[in-house]
């Protein structure tokens, strides 16, 4: 396929294909692991943190994250199927919300087939001229909220806050945890919030 095929590929990916991916994919860029030494489950070597189930070299050959196992990019785990998990990574960043849009770039430019990092790089190019995404896939995420003085009254669990729903707060951290289905469009509210200091993600779900 030439590059357009690619976009065009990525494009027409449904939804519900992209959700499935979703779960399979690892979008932390670091880990906090516990500071002692492990064992590697798969070639028996060490690993830097007791929390890392693989070591990064192992992590690295097989294109997973090394604490949780999900993928992170190319590797042996891809080989078979890379086709379609380059179409997933190229449809996640031109749909997806921040965190997603992070892991797809920190992904595609490992691939080993040269017409999909191309394609990437267009994207990316016309991205810059286009601030406003139109084309938006769902996204269900727990996000940490951060305000930059204190709670507004109105932030209570249970309650509503930029499109999604608060789960619980914490005024002493200034900042609440909201679920959301519509995580892009939660972004895109927050960008115009001058009371937050930062979101972050809590989990998916």
């Amino acid at each position: 396929m030439d590059v357009e095929e690619w976009m065009e590929k990525a494009d027409d990916l449904q939804d519900k294909e992209l959700q499935d991916f979703r779960r399979t994919i690892c979008l932390l860029g670091s880990h906090h692991g516990v500071a002692a030494v492990g064992s590697c489950k798969r070639c028996r070597g060490y690993t830097s943190s007791m929390s890392m189930q693989i070591c990064k070299s192992c992590g690295e050959k097989l294109g997973v994250c090394p604490f949780d196992l999900f993928m992170v990019g190319w590797g042996d785990d891809s080989i078979g199927n890379a086709e379609a998990l380059a179409i997933n990574w190229l449809a996640l960043w031109m749909r997806g919300f921040s965190y997603e849009r992070k892991a797809a770039k920190r992904a595609l430019p490992q691939f080993k087939i040269i017409k999909v990092v191309q394609a990437f790089q267009k994207m990316e190019s016309a991205a810059k001229d286009l601030p406003v995404r139109q084309n938006r896939s769902p996204a269900r995420a727990e996000m940490i909220i951060g305000f930059r003085g204190m709670l507004p009254e109105s932030v209570v669990p249970g309650g509503s806050f930029l499109g999604g729903i608060v789960v619980r707060v914490n005024p002493k951290l200034r900042s609440c945890l909201v679920r959301t289905e519509e995580a892009v469009h939660l972004e895109d509210l927050a960008a115009f919030d001058s009371t937050l200091a930062f979101i972050e993600l809590n989990s998916m779900y």
